[in-house]
């Protein structure tokens, strides 16, 4: 079992994104005591699963945790499949009822589903401002994302500052996550990391901002299965699951013997993610 919690810039991406590339996926049900792969909407602002896979409003994280799902004793019932080997549990779309029901999931549901064993949990938490977050402290790992937006230098690196603010935040919390960055302008992605500090990143990956793609994981039509391999987003995402598995992995045999050599991990650029760099000169 394995939970990796996604925050920050285009978090429903990102875990749908994980999800679909994560390695090793047996691509058993979920839904019925073998699966592999659960995503599970946590988002206090509301979710977007139900409007963009057209999933069915009556299941979501509020009947999860008010218990209204079957005899099976088990919250994942409420998980609706949405593809080979991976199922998910939504939240509301409206913000009041996905706060409440979130506030409810993360006193004991939540742990409940995570400690299934052979499941990949990948809890979305959206994008919580500072005053209103919440990552678990029994995450294998947290990935904050941080996406590079087309403007003015100046402004991305007002973005840049509030990433590292969310970073801080976290450490305070005793998180050490993963960063992902997606897109490589105006800021070549090793500058954003050089002013955040190597030392205080789990590990770093890199993914193009493929609107196309992202469009397609958000359930648009008419992009085949042979040509969504393809798609450079979702090739690098294939990448971006592998080291932070292999990060996971590594760390896991780490603790085994000494919990403070997770901190020595050499940081390192994914080779997607070097390809994919070449911003436009500006300096934060």
């Amino acid at each position: 079992m394995t939970t990796v919690v996604v925050t920050g810039d285009l978090a429903t991406t990102t875990c749908l994104l994980l999800a679909v590339t994560w390695p090793g996926a047996d691509r058993a049900d979920p839904l019925n005591g073998g699966g592999d792969r659960l995503i599970v909407e946590c988002d206090p602002s509301g979710g977007s699963l139900i409007a963009w896979l057209g999933l069915d409003p009556a299941l979501t994280l509020t009947t999860a945790v008010t218990g209204h799902h079957d005899d099976s004793g088990y919250p994942g019932a409420c998980a609706q499949p949405i593809g080979s080997g991976l199922a998910a549990i939504i939240s509301p779309i409206r913000s009041v009822e996905a706060s409440a029901a979130q506030a409810r999931a993360q006193q004991s549901l939540l742990v409940e589903i995570c400690s299934t064993a052979g499941l990949t949990t990948f809890i979305d938490t959206g994008q919580p401002s500072l005053s209103h977050s919440w990552v678990p402290a029994w995450a294998d790992l947290v990935v904050i994302v941080h996406h590079q937006r087309s403007g003015p230098a100046a402004a991305a690196a007002v973005r840049v500052e509030r990433l590292a603010e969310r970073l801080e935040s976290l450490e305070t919390a005793g998180h050490r996550p993963a960063l992902m960055i997606v897109g490589s302008v105006p800021f070549d992605p090793r500058e954003i990391i050089g002013h955040l500090g190597h030392d205080r990143l789990a590990t770093v990956v890199t993914v193009p901002d493929d609107r196309f793609a992202a469009e397609v994981l958000a359930g648009r039509v008419g992009c085949s299965e042979r040509r969504f391999g393809r798609l450079r987003l979702v090739r690098a995402g294939r990448a971006a699951a592998l080291a932070l598995s292999t990060h996971l992995g590594s760390s896991a045999r780490t603790s085994g013997t000494d919990q403070a050599g997770s901190r020595s991990h050499r940081v390192g650029i994914d080779p997607v993610g070097v390809a994919e760099r070449g911003g436009d000169g500006s300096r934060i």
